[in-house]
């Protein structure tokens, strides 16, 4: 992405093609065998006129899902909005609209801020009712694993629900007119000359 030599003239005459179209930073760990990180590189050959000019970078290196502690990956949810991103930079507003309407047939209807603020009530309320119902039993002798395995079974899908509602406010916060926008640290449209002053690199 950004190396010299015989390197950087192979770069610069791919770039030169217009087929560059997305560039997308990925952080550490999300791979089994390598922990470094990455870039992806996307072409596309049928560019529309009015882009084959421009390069979108993507900055998804503190954008993930930690599995565990030697893992990162993207959720289904993280996916569609990088992808929302990449709508909004083609003019591809339809695909963007429809993706809010699918979080709102997940979630419901309603602004998304208020959404999450609900779906957080009533994750603490499940918890305190759990810990109620569970303490209860105890109390009367009664197999708690049962109630522990149901509440349990609850909790893990509001939990999802949740962060459906997180991820629903991260992209809406920053595109809620529809329209594409640079936004320091995640996403930024170059053109071929700024990229040329910055010795074709592509980092």
């Amino acid at each position: 992405t950004d190396s010299q030599g015989r390197e950087k003239n192979i770069r610069e005459d791919l770039i030169k093609t217009g087929h560059v179209d997305v560039m997308l930073s990925v952080g550490n760990n999300f791979f089994y065998t390598k922990s470094l990180p990455c870039s992806l590189w996307f072409f596309d050959k049928g560019k529309k006129e009015n882009l084959k000019d421009k390069i979108l970078f993507i900055d998804a290196r503190n954008y993930f899902t930690a599995v565990d502690r030697t893992l990162n990956a993207w959720s289904e949810w993280q996916l569609k909005n990088l992808n929302a991103i990449v709508w909004l930079y083609r003019g591809e507003t339809e695909k963007y609209k429809k993706l809010l309407e699918e979080y709102h047939s997940v979630l419901g209807e309603g602004i998304f801020s208020e959404i999450l603020e609900i779906q957080e009530k009533n994750l603490a309320a499940l918890r305190d009712e759990a810990k109620k119902a569970i303490d209860d039993a105890e109390k009367n002798k009664l197999k708690k694993s049962k109630i522990q395995t149901g509440y349990d079974l609850k909790i893990s899908a509001q939990e999802e629900k949740l962060q459906t509602a997180r991820e629903a406010v991260w992209l809406y916060e920053k595109f809620s007119d529809g329209k594409y926008q640079d936004i320091p640290g995640l996403c930024k449209i170059a053109g071929l000359n700024e990229i040329e002053s910055k010795g074709w690199s592509l980092t």
